[in-house]
């Protein structure tokens, strides 16, 4: 006896806490909802991802009716397991085993022979009297033992109080109440069960083996604790199972049937199975209506749940009552909807797809029907009985009665979903409860709704439907939903075939696996009388319609439908508690086995007896025993040999057998008790937030195994998408996940969360801690550098850019934990130095770190970043503090426990700071500096962007010139820093080639604009700005040669033109027109300053003219009052403000009258330009007003001199200075209002303040009346009408706008340490891939010379980068491994040495690798050694010399995402090293089944499930890392095996490459072995194989060859290359790319040569049709009497050798004038060098590229090769 009813309430969370748990009583009135009405509330409790507010929780009501007979007390009842100790040592266990094992034979004897044994049972007394007790006693003891809550009586009686705490197991109760009849208990509501899970969203545990046995962890915990406080499992099924997305358990126990009645009790009758059922409806006694409401409760569907409500067919199309009978051998979906629209979403390739659908169709699930009924349908056929308000929800948001069928017929011909029974039951469904919707309309053969349900239910229960039903049953219930047959029969369902992994409460169950029986109807020929037969005389002849085999065929579909079955089993006892245990064990078999075979048991209700499951289970046992998980073998074979001593020796199986490793049949993982406890403390933090999220992560970070992890990621994920929890999860639980998941699983995992976190739609405070340096050196590790870069840079430029600031500046130190040395990471230990710890460098952090990364990583490798040269090579890494450049220094590294106070912006312009340090000049440019110039315009492009800021506000910036500060300037200036700073760090190439590009191609896109947009207004105000802030950073001889060409031409005058153009308008009108202005005259103004007086005339007057004459164009409405000059000066408070208002004003009048005009006038575009004009003159009007010209001829004056501005204003600029002079006339006034004088100060711009010794000067240049009235009052140049006296200000004012000499000196060039410059080489590459766009990911190999590596002695044997480009391991043969910093230094001739020197090896190295999870490096040589390349320890050793355990390593490679080491051995085997624990290996795998030799090279698949092996006798092994199992072995090469690499597919494939000897590249299956293709074009065997980031491979050999394969196909271009004696020295040895720095590191038998793109080779081919097409430049460097005497290539052009260095040298008009062409500019791409034979080509190149040109190619075969391929020659 179970509980009778469970129902969902929805209940006010106050009143459970307050008189619950307080009153112990009910309130005296119950509240209603406050938004929604009892009958929306009644519709959300369907809808469990409704929210229904906060102050509401739905509970479950569980019923329990009370009975009077008597039961055994529950004290007499006690489990008696004897393992209720949780660790128990063996000795423990062996007692137990033995203990239990005597009492259970004693007990079997004592039954066999009762008598021989009463004696002894009288002597030991009469325990064994079993204790009375009444049934509600009992059950109250049960529920307070259980719940551990107070049962609270609804009528007089005491209040019985809880005796035990509450477990974790069981569904927390609300509350427990007690009437006359009933017990009710309030439990907590979860959405979803097991049972739910496994019938409607099974691709959750079946995708997964491990997360089925953790539930079946789960249930046993749940069952021992049920077991413990004397209750019993049986009746406890998986619908009482509860759980949510991270699978955590709960279960309602099933309290009354725990109760054992001393007499016997009267059976309920018990509900018939499906096999009675389907047979009473094959035999025609049970109707058609009943049965198919039967099949949908099977199938969990429930009456008015819109989600998953029953279905039954639509029989026709209601024309008549019977006939027009609807075709149900096909769904309803597929008769509405038509086969092509069904095959268009099963395999969109069979049609061209719509236009702007592609995409969609063939990204989809292929399926034919998206839903039996959906909840919109459900609502329409319910419209007339729902209220409005739900209908709005779940329909149309907009209520329109029209939208909804008036009839049924109509209704019926709408819908593609199937008919609901309450059309075939109830007549109300017709009558509406709308005042605007009538009643639902029946057909004309219906008197009335009543006579339209009668005849509606007869047709249904019709011959013809009855013939036919089993047809529609197969569709919605049976085999045709899944195989074949559900193809063939268009009814592949999207639920069934969408591999969902989330829980749903909705969805199709499959019930039945074969052909449903049809109904037998009544037949003449069939009867319990056999027919009459005709005379003998007579012949005897059947009826045409009499058909017995096909009754004979029916009966076997019936026999084939029910399956085979085994015999009966006994039934158990049920009034003895060793019966109950029995039954008990048999019921949880059954749980196991329908957790992973649900659907063997979809054909029993949820309510089936024990006898009914067993039947089930034996079922299986007997005639599919291979459905049973080999996990599950050895309990249920146990269980089912039902023995005293079982096989093993053991005691019969318990929950609390099996959960115990040592004597348990199932084979748990041994981290399941620690992945429990961990689930149970995340759970603790989703439900309070202020938890030790610290340890949690402690118990993370202790896991091994991945299955262990993937338990715990839905608890991560929960606590990173909560509020409250999410940054603190972000701090310590992310790290240590990440790290066991490896980068791939983590970006997929966990970064769509991460982007979610970081940039919010509303940024609080505690969000800087994701911004600080720390957590993203921590996510650049875990989610990989390329992940990083294409995902979180952006955030960051984001966050200086001001996107993610809070409103409110709180304290964060919360979020931390204090630091102490209790909350120290384990790793941070290795932050010491050798013997003794050195004090931290300026980039380390504090104890008290919220990571276990280790922060000794970001030191070392960023060491040189300051560019000085490396200090002498030593065992411990030198300790170099990371320097910032000047620029750099503006903005200090920030402590993660000092961030209070600080904004989101300002952290990230440290860490973006931080990031261009260690990225490098090429990652710098591509990801940082391209986003920020991107976002530079984003900071314009805001609602009040272009407001002048308050001067309070002001913050101190080297930028600004005027005193006009926009509120875009605070965002904007923190970018230009940035901007500034890399500048300053790399040099200004920067500046040069990516800055002012950028901003000429904003400005050209305006140029063709008639309208500029928002963003292009932002991108104009932000040239200007980046104009500024670049002047600083340009030595005079490259700003002079940018002035004119660039900043001029390309950037300032097309902002000129388009400022003063009245064909243009902006978007936000004046306001922006205005902004810009300003930002121009800065710019002009700073570019003076910058050039001087006398130079500032010839560049600055064209653009100065051009704004004086912009007066003259605004005289058009300067007789309008509404924009007159005065008003507008006196009356607005804002400038930009109001402004802003003038001209949207304006803005929406002029539409109005272009509407109106376009609908007169013929011309459209002669009305678009006139309007525009007027729009622009109205605009200008705003912007070059009085105040403005009297500003800009006071500026004019102070930086071009009087006299000059005198001559501009002759020359067109009188308006100007009528607006000034009319200004001035009216200062008085304007400065009597304290208000209006305080804000013009800032409004535009007034000026540059002047020392009073340069004032003079100025003064006396003046030469006209105008010039002359400009005068020093106090500190401020002052412009004067002639009448006006000059007034005297105190000298003690103030102004924070700079004097000029200060200006003079913001403005010129700071020199910066040029380490790191960008020169020579280094430059070159950069412009290479700097220009690049992003999609190009080819790697071009040119031989341009980065950098050399200098320290090995002997010759290089391996090379590895590190995962964050940063860095690279070397092995050498001189015994020792290195550790390299890569930064960009010199000009490409460097030589640098180590930065730290591993030397504890005794041999020659073989190889060194890197293993990202455990950050530890290993390198071999024989033996293997784990070391920190960060810190410079050694961690530990296994060497063959000290253990014959540790046989001679011959290869190595480290598992991707794992810290797992894979050595292969000279025996011949590989073995497995886990880093994380002592020294030892942990798994030995044979690798061949024959002698293959030894193992020459090792490669891992990306995924990191195989290793490939490569022997030395050409065999290929693969073998399976997660069972040891050996893949397949070949004979792949005739020689040796020199390389072997992993690849992946862009389709998932994987695949390995393999190289020999034999000269021969050959790409393999990693899934079975088989050969794919031979790569071609290799002519020699290749040593070293890479595999660059855009799928491209790279070989290199001994004769120092370089080979591109331009894709991983057998149709791949190969281009080779042979290596420059000046660029690489020696023998190629080893070789790895730099996959997102394109760059390629060679190592050979001396040095390591960092390169990247150099010297292309030019074909005949390619020469000859570039020199025809002119697409080419040949100079030829023969001396001209070869010239005279052999002719030359036709179209070249020539310079000796000898002149080669001083020709290119030469200006280019001297140049020219020599040598008849025109110079080539260092940058050309086009210039191919050639000679008789290609040696002195090589020279020639080699002096050229001293010179700067690094693009030059190369005719190897030069004027031989030309002559004798037949190529045009021409003599002298």
């Amino acid at each position: 006896m179970n509980f009778k009813l469970t129902c969902l309430i929805v209940c006010l969370l106050a009143w459970t806490s307050r008189y619950i748990k307080k009153n112990l009583k009910l309130p005296n009135d119950f509240e209603n909802h406050a938004t929604y009405s009892p009958d929306e509330v009644q519709a959300f409790l369907w809808d469990s991802e409704s929210l229904i507010g906060p102050d509401w929780i739905l509970v479950y009501i569980n019923v329990i009716p009370k009975c009077n007979h008597l039961v055994l007390s529950t004290s007499s009842i006690h489990s008696d397991m004897g393992l209720d100790v949780k660790d128990l040592t063996y000795s423990q266990y062996l007692h137990y085993v033995s203990q239990t094992n005597f009492k259970n034979l004693w007990k079997e004897s004592q039954k066999k022979f009762p008598e021989a044994y009463r004696p002894f049972a009288l002597n030991r007394g009469r325990r064994s009297n079993p204790k009375n007790a009444s049934w509600q006693e009992s059950l109250s003891s049960l529920l307070t033992r259980v719940f551990s809550c107070p049962i609270i009586s609804l009528e007089s009686g005491p209040v019985l109080h809880p005796t035990s705490q509450l477990q974790s197991c069981v569904l927390q109760s609300v509350g427990v109440f007690e009437c006359s009849s009933s017990f009710f208990v309030i439990t907590e509501h979860i959405p979803h069960s097991v049972h739910q899970c496994l019938s409607l969203s099974p691709s959750l545990l079946s995708s997964n083996s491990v997360k089925p046995m953790f539930l079946l962890f789960q249930m046993l915990h749940a069952v021992k604790e049920m077991q413990d406080r004397s209750l019993f499992v049986e009746g406890v099924t998986w619908q009482h199972f509860f759980i949510n997305e991270s699978l955590n358990l709960k279960v309602l126990p099933a309290l009354a049937s725990s109760l054992i009645p001393l007499e016997p009790v009267q059976a309920t009758k018990q509900e018939s199975s499906l096999q009675e059922l389907t047979t009473s409806w094959v035999r025609g006694c049970l109707s058609n209506y009943d049965y198919l409401m039967a099949l949908n409760d099977l199938a969990g569907r429930q009456i008015n749940n819109p989600f998953n409500h029953p279905v039954l067919p639509w029989i026709s199309d209601l024309s008549s009552p019977f006939g027009n009978w609807r075709d149900l051998a096909k769904s309803k979906f597929r008769l509405n909807k038509g086969d092509r629209q069904l095959d268009l979403t099963f395999d969109p390739t069979t049609f061209e797809a719509p236009e702007g659908k592609e995409d969609v169709l063939t990204s989809q699930v292929p399926h034919h029907v998206t839903d039996v009924l959906s909840e919109i349908t459900f609502y329409v056929y319910q419209a007339r009985r729902t209220v409005r308000s739900v209908l709005c929800r779940y329909v149309r948001p907009t209520w329109n009665p029209l939208e909804y069928p008036t009839s049924i017929e109509r209704m019926q011909q709408w819908t593609p979903d199937e008919c609901i029974p309450q059309f075939f039951s109830d007549p109300s469904i017709f009558k509406s409860i709308h005042d605007d919707l009538p009643d639902l309309n029946y057909p004309p053969w219906a008197s009335s709704p009543e006579d339209f349900i009668t005849k509606h239910r007869n047709a249904l229960e019709s011959p013809y439907v009855s013939e036919r039903l089993h047809q529609w049953i197969d569709l919605t219930f049976g085999f045709r939903l899944s195989g074949s047959a559900a193809i063939k029969a268009k009814n592949v369902h999207l639920s069934l075939v969408d591999g969902h992994l989330d829980l749903s409460s909705r969805g199709v169950v499959q019930l039945f696996s074969q052909p449903h029986p049809r109904k037998l109807l009544p037949s003449p020929y069939v009867g319990r009388s056999p027919p009459r037969l005709p005379p003998a005389e007579e012949q005897l002849s059947l009826p045409l319609d009499y058909n017995p085999v096909g009754l004979l065929r029916q009966l076997e579909t019936v026999s084939h439908f029910y399956g085979p079955t085994a015999p009966d089993s006994q039934d158990l006892a049920i009034t003895t508690v060793a019966g109950r245990r029995q039954r008990d064990l048999q019921w949880i078999v059954t749980l196991a086995m329908e957790l992973f075979i649900p659907q063997r048991f979809r054909l029993i209700r949820l309510n089936a007896r024990l006898e009914e499951r067993w039947q089930i289970c034996q079922d299986i046992v007997r005639f599919d025993r291979h459905l049973l998980p080999r996990s599950l073998r050895s309990f249920i074979h146990t269980v089912f040999q039902n023995e005293i001593v079982t096989a093993q020796g053991l005691p019969p199986p318990s929950a609390h057998q099996l959960l115990q490793p040592m004597v348990s049949l199932i084979p748990f993982p041994s981290e399941f008790p620690a992945v429990l406890t961990a689930t149970h403390q995340l759970k603790q933090l989703l439900d309070h937030a202020n938890m030790d999220f610290l340890g949690v992560g402690k118990i993370i970070t202790s896991f091994t195994s991945p299955s262990s992890i993937a338990l715990v990621i839905p608890f991560v994920k929960a606590l990173l998408l909560k509020n409250t929890t999410a940054f603190r999860a972000a701090l310590y639980l992310l790290d240590p996940i990440a790290a066991a998941l490896g980068p791939t699983e983590t970006a997929k995992e966990f970064l769509h969360i991460i982007l979610k976190i970081m940039g919010p739609e509303q940024p609080s405070a505690p969000l800087v801690l994701l911004y600080h340096k720390r957590f993203l050196l921590m996510l650049q590790v875990r989610l990989g550098i390329r992940c990083f870069l294409q995902n979180i840079s952006l955030l960051i430029v984001e966050g200086v850019g001001g996107c993610y600031n809070a409103d409110s500046v709180t304290s964060v130190q919360q979020l931390l934990v204090a630091p102490s040395s209790s909350s120290l990471s384990p790793n941070m230990d290795r932050l010491k130095l050798g013997k003794e710890q050195e004090p931290e460098s300026e980039t380390e952090i504090e104890s008290g770190d919220v990571f276990t990364f280790e922060v000794g990583e970001e030191a070392a490798l960023m060491e040189q970043s300051s560019g000085e040269e490396a200090g002498p090579v030593s065992g411990t890494p030198s300790r170099n503090s990371v320097k910032y450049s000047l620029a750099a220094a503006a903005y200090p590294v920030r402590d993660i426990h000092e961030l209070d106070g600080c904004t989101v912006s300002q952290v990230s312009v440290d860490s973006l700071l931080w990031q261009a340090h260690r990225l490098g000049p090429v990652l710098t440019a591509r990801y940082l500096t391209r986003n920020l110039l991107r976002m530079l315009a984003l900071c314009y492009a805001d609602e009040t962007s272009l407001n002048l800021a308050d001067p309070s506000q002001e913050e101190s910036s080297p930028f600004q010139i005027s005193g006009a500060l926009l509120q875009g300037d605070f965002n904007a200036n923190r970018i230009l820093g940035c901007l500034s700073s890399i500048a300053n760090l790399y040099g200004e190439q920067f500046v040069m080639l990516q800055y002012f590009p950028h901003a000429a191609e904003v400005v050209n896109r305006c140029i063709s604009s008639g309208t500029i947009s928002v963003m292009l207004e932002g991108g104009l105000v932000g040239s200007c700005s980046l104009i500024l802030a670049c002047i600083p950073c340009l030595q005079d001889s490259n700003f002079m040669q940018c002035l004119r060409e660039v900043i001029l031409r390309q950037l300032l005058d097309p902002i000129v033109c388009a400022v003063t153009s009245t064909e243009q308008t902006f978007a936000r009108g004046g306001a922006a027109r205005s902004a810009l202005t300003i930002k121009l005259l800065d710019c002009l103004c700073a570019l003076s300053i910058r050039l001087g007086t006398d130079a500032a005339g010839q560049f600055i007057s064209d653009p100065a003219l051009k704004l004086l004459k912009s007066f003259d164009r605004v005289s058009k409405v300067a007789s309008n009052p509404s924009v007159s000059r005065a008003n507008s000066l006196k009356g607005r408070p804002d400038y930009m403000c109001h402004q802003r208002r003038l001209s949207n004003t304006l803005r929406q009048a002029q539409a109005a009258a272009e509407i109106e005009a376009a609908s007169s006038s013929p011309s459209n575009n002669v009305t678009r330009l006139a309007a525009n004009e007027a729009l622009s003159l109205t605009e200008m009007a705003a912007t070059f007003t009085d105040h403005f010209a009297f500003q800009l001829l006071t500026a004019l004056n102070l930086i071009l001199g009087v006299r000059h501005v005198q001559s501009l204003v002759e020359q067109g600029g009188q308006a100007a200075q009528t607006c000034a002079t009319q200004y001035a006339s009216t200062k008085d006034e304007l400065d009597s209002d304290p208000e209006w004088n305080n804000k013009r100060r800032t409004s535009v711009f007034s000026g540059l303040r002047v020392n009073r010794s340069f004032s003079n000067d100025v003064d006396a240049a003046a030469g006209s009346s105008y010039g002359s009235r400009i005068s020093v009052v106090g500190n401020r140049i002052q412009l004067f009408a002639e009448e006006e006296a000059v007034p005297e200000t105190p000298n003690d004012h103030c102004d924070s706008r700079p004097t000029l000499e200060e200006a003079q000196e913001m403005l010129c060039y700071r020199k910066t340490d040029s380490a790191r410059h960008l020169r020579g080489n280094w430059l070159a590459y950069w412009e290479h891939e700097a220009g690049r766009a992003d999609r190009d990911t080819r790697f071009n190999f040119k031989q341009i010379r980065l950098l050399q590596l200098n320290g090995h002695s002997a010759g290089i044997r391996s090379i590895h980068v590190m995962d964050s480009e940063t860095g690279l391991l070397t092995a050498g043969r001189d015994k020792t491994a290195r550790v390299w910093s890569l930064n960009s230094q010199g000009d490409g001739n460097n030589s640098v040495s180590a930065s730290y020197v591993y030397q504890q090896h005794r041999k020659p190295l073989l190889g060194v690798s890197f293993i990202d999870t455990a950050r530890l490096a290993a390198s071999c040589d024989g033996a293997v050694h784990l070391w920190d390349p960060f810190v410079g320890t050694s961690v530990r050793q296994l060497d063959a010399s000290s253990s014959s355990k540790f046989p001679t390593v011959t290869a190595m490679k480290a598992l991707p995402a794992q810290p797992i080491l894979v050595t292969a051995t000279a025996e011949g085997t590989l073995r497995m090293l886990d880093t994380r624990t002592p020294l030892t290996y942990q798994h030995e795998l044979r690798i061949s089944p024959v002698a293959a030799g030894l193992v020459r090279c090792l490669a891992t698949g990306s995924n990191g499930y195989w290793v490939a092996a490569g022997h030395s006798s050409g065999i290929l092994s693969l073998i399976d890392t997660r069972t040891g199992m050996l893949l397949s072995s070949w004979k792949g090469h005739e020689g040796e095996v020199l390389q072997v690499n992993g690849w992946t597919s862009p389709n998932g494939s994987q695949h390995l490459i393999s190289s020999s000897l034999d000269q021969s590249v050959s790409v393999w299956s990693a899934d079975d072995g088989k050969l794919k293709f031979n790569f071609r074009g290799a002519s020699e065997p290749v040593h070293c194989l890479c595999i660059t980031g855009g799928g491209e491979l790279v070989t290199g050999t001994t004769a120092n060859r370089i080979g591109v394969y331009t894709s991983l196909t057998n149709n791949a271009n190969f281009s080779s290359t042979k290596l420059r004696s000046d660029t690489f020295k020696g023998v190629l040895t080893a070789m790895a790319v730099v996959p997102l720095n394109r760059m390629l590191l060679l190592g050979s038998d001396t040095v390591i040569a960092m390169g990247a793109a150099g010297v292309k080779e030019v074909n005949f081919e390619e020469l000859r049709d570039g020199l025809s097409n002119g697409s080419l430049v040949y100079l030829d460097v023969r001396n001209r009497d070869e010239l005279v005497n052999d002719g030359k290539i036709v179209g070249s052009v020539v310079v000796p050798l000898p002149e080669v260095e001083e020709a290119f040298n030469k200006g280019d008009e001297d140049f020219s004038a020599k040598y008849g062409f025109s110079k080539p500019a260092k940058d050309a791409t086009n210039v191919v060098v050639g000679c008789r034979s290609g040696r002195r080509a090589v020279s020639a190149i080699q002096i050229l590229e001293k010179l700067g040109y690094n693009s030059l190619m190369i005719y190897k075969g030069s004027f031989l090769d030309w002559q004798a391929k037949g190529g045009p020659i021409t003599k002298g």
